[in-house]
């Protein structure tokens, strides 16, 4: 045992520090209890499972840029969706969903949370009407939805659904992550809990996994004790990469949407492109509502190739500058889409979803028109 790895203080003894961690002499003795509730005047342990002064600090930031109470972070995007249903929802319980959401928190709400005894019933969360039914339908104790849809770009009003969700007694979640609060702050609108796959938008890098919850500390508290118990949590290391992206956030997020929009206008006048959705085209079913909720458009763009599957495997052949791959938020921009990615959004054929990066707009669209190929 090295000297460095221990302290202690003659009223504890010496107190053994796993992983980076370090306790000073003055603070008092690490347990291994979950932490006190966020907000508490109890000085929190110094635990891997249960925190760390980097992620601390992150979750403070977070926070405020969500105009929340409090705020926790865990393991990645999906870890922070599962361990905020499982706070929420036990066996019995129904939630109601938006059958826009991303496949894997689907996935992940059909295959694990029914399995335990949670209902699970889909709704057209875009449609104010249609979710007030359901409501009445199913009576569900959590809403979850995507204000921006990923990847169709569907919006759902977060202050439609908050109006409906407070009437009923309902707790709301949204899933933020396509627009980050750069752009959309839900809370604002009367959303109870917003959740983001910090590995996205506001790390920008693709190179951090991480995930948060924000909202009032009543409901952010019990995630945060399930995460001590599931042990979905971020790494000090991980949370300081994304402290540091966070300060770029809002330039990175007014760039990469005048640029998006500026890609998405080019695509919608390319004969090789049968269709392109983007909120801030004049052809967008909810651009009005849209633009009195959001900043920017963001900078994601989904477009169809022209020549269908065939057309967007042709891209991806010829593919340079701009690469093909999962994720978006990225600093550079990337594309995603072929058979495998139509099957699993359930997108029609020719299917691309862009993600715009930080690259001069100009040679973005340049490019596009190289790899879009001879079309038709």
């Amino acid at each position: 045992m090295t000297k460095n790895a221990k302290s202690g203080s003659e009223e504890h003894g010496a107190i053994e520090c796993g992983n980076v961690f370090s306790v000073a002499d003055d603070h008092p003795l690490p347990g291994y209890l979950p932490p006190e509730d966020i907000g508490s005047d109890t000085p929190r342990v110094f635990y891997a499972r249960a925190g760390h002064p980097a992620v601390w600090a992150l979750e403070s930031t977070l926070a405020a840029l969500e105009g929340a109470e409090t705020a926790v972070c865990a393991a990645s995007g999906m870890s922070v969706i599962s361990q905020t249903m499982f706070a929420l929802l036990s066996a019995g319980d129904t939630l109601l969903y938006s059958r826009w959401a991303y496949p894997n928190t689907v996935d992940f709400f059909e295959q694990h949370l029914a399995r335990l005894g949670v209902r699970v019933v889909a709704t057209d969360s875009s449609d104010p009407i249609c979710v007030a039914r359901d409501m009445e339908a199913c009576r569900p104790k959590v809403f979850f939805f995507e204000p921006l849809g990923n990847p169709s770009l569907t919006f759902s009003n977060p202050a439609d659904i908050a109006q409906l969700c407070t009437a009923s007694g309902i707790i709301s979640v949204a899933d933020n992550s396509l627009l980050s609060p750069a752009l959309l702050r839900p809370l604002e609108a009367g959303i109870d809990i917003v959740l983001h796959s910090l590995t996205k938008i506001i790390s920008g890098c693709g190179e951090a996994m991480a995930g948060v919850a924000t909202g009032r500390a009543e409901l952010i508290n019990p995630i945060a004790r399930v995460r001590w118990s599931m042990g979905g949590v971020l790494a000090p290391q991980v949370a300081s990469k994304v402290a540091e992206s966070v300060k770029t956030l809002p330039l990175r997020a007014a760039r990469a949407s005048a640029s998006a929009l500026r890609v998405a206008q080019a695509l919608s006048t390319d004969h090789r492109v049968a269709r392109v959705v983007y909120p801030l085209l004049p052809d967008y079913p909810w651009r009005d509502e849209f633009c009195m909720a959001c900043e920017a458009g963001g900078s994601v763009v989904t477009f169809f190739h022209a020549a269908g599957t065939a057309g967007v495997q042709e891209m991806a052949r010829r593919a340079g500058a701009i690469r093909f791959g999962p994720g978006f938020g990225k600093s550079v921009t990337t594309c995603n889409g072929g058979a495998a990615m139509e099957r699993y959004y359930g997108q029609p054929p020719g299917f691309v979803r862009v993600s715009v990066g930080l690259e001069d707009a100009d040679e973005i669209i340049a490019e596009l028109g190289r790899t879009l190929g001879s079309g038709v």
